[in-house]
């Protein structure tokens, strides 16, 4: 499950060197994608 990087948090550039796939607030929103809200 993709996650969606609503901010510059370092956390997501983490994860995204550890291999999570992380995706920009733009290209998920032309996505059919369900969402799961999770508070970081």
């Amino acid at each position: 499950m993709p996650l969606i990087a609503h901010s510059n948090l370092p956390s997501f550039t983490r994860l995204q060197q550890e291999g999570e796939t992380i995706l920009s607030k733009d290209r998920a929103d032309h996505q059919t994608i369900r969402e799961l809200h999770i508070g970081l």
